[in-house]
């Protein structure tokens, strides 16, 4: 496409053509790395950009949520991949979204309705599994996998040992079922691992899980049962329901979140639109605390519950 795209632009500067060998490089890169993670794995591809909406083309309906006045919120979306695993009478689903920058998921910003795209579209595929699948559905899995080709520090010269650290920089990251035979079919090299005799953990170059020597998941892994997928898609529905009912009663308040030291106002282009000021009385931060996993867990099924 390069040469014919808009009058052939990126071949009318060195800059340009600079930009398509950069392009061609991260695009290889990532291409190797998502196949390899085809390779030692048993989950095939299903479907590619999966649209979820009221279009004519979209293959599955919007998630509709009701409001309180009696309206209703449709959510959209495109999923860049869902893939599967079939188990016999069980479909184990696991969905991935491709980013081209530093996505790494936090459940606790999901809480708090910074994050929450995995989980609408890890609902959106569950919502409709007959659709899609023949028979029972299960989440195994929402991913971001960031698409680059990184630099990395090393002073191996083991071309195999160099790959591995590649593949440690470009795993993905987010949510997974804490199931060890999902575990295994995600990342069939932490079979192996666990097979050779020694008392070290196994660290995923595939998903972000690490296995103790007695084959669980260590506490840095990001692993949830399938119980706290559903309480999860649950919250989650409420905060769209929330902040939608909002948006229809015309909340416009100035109040940015800050999470920790961290504002969105260190990047925004349109503070001069803003204009918010801390030190105006009207003007306040939302301020985030940051809350473990399993206090987070615990809150949301007791608000279920409720």
């Amino acid at each position: 496409m390069v040469e014919d795209f808009q009058s052939g632009v990126f071949v009318s500067t060195h800059r340009y053509k600079y930009l398509v060998n950069k392009l061609k490089r991260v695009s290889k890169r990532a291409l190797w790395v998502l196949t390899e993670h085809l390779k030692v794995g048993e989950f095939e591809p299903l479907r590619h950009e999966l649209f979820f909406g009221e279009d004519s083309n979209s293959e599955v309906p919007p998630i509709i949520i009701e409001l309180p006045n009696g309206e209703e919120i449709k959510i959209e979306g495109i999923i860049d991949r869902v893939d599967i695993l079939n188990d016999g009478e069980k479909s184990y689903l696991k969905v991935i979204d491709y980013k081209s920058g530093n996505r790494e998921f936090s459940l606790s910003d999901a809480y708090y309705g910074l994050q929450i795209q995995l989980i609408v579209y890890m609902d959106a595929v569950l919502s409709n599994t007959d659709k899609l699948v023949k028979n029972e559905a299960y989440p195994a899995g929402a991913f971001y996998f960031k698409i680059d080709d990184p630099i990395v520090n090393t002073d191996e010269d083991d071309a195999k040992a160099i790959e591995e650290k590649i593949h440690g920089e470009l795993k993905m990251n987010g949510l997974v079922l804490n199931d060890i035979k999902v575990i295994k079919a995600l990342d069939n090299e932490l079979s192996k691992a666990l097979d050779e005799e020694d008392d070290k953990s196994k660290k995923s170059n595939v998903i972000p899980v690490t296995l103790k020597k007695d084959g669980s998941p260590n506490s840095h892994s990001t692993v949830y049962d399938e119980k706290d997928f559903k309480n999860i898609m649950i919250h989650v529905r409420g905060l769209i329901k929330d902040i939608a009912t909002e948006i229809l009663r015309g909340k416009i308040k100035i109040e940015p979140c800050k999470n920790g030291k961290q504002t969105p106002c260190e990047y925004c282009d349109f503070h001069s639109i803003c204009q918010f000021d801390a030190s105006f009385d009207d003007n306040g931060y939302r301020v985030l605390k940051k809350i473990k996993d399993e206090e987070i867990l615990e809150k949301i099924d007791q608000e279920n519950k409720e």
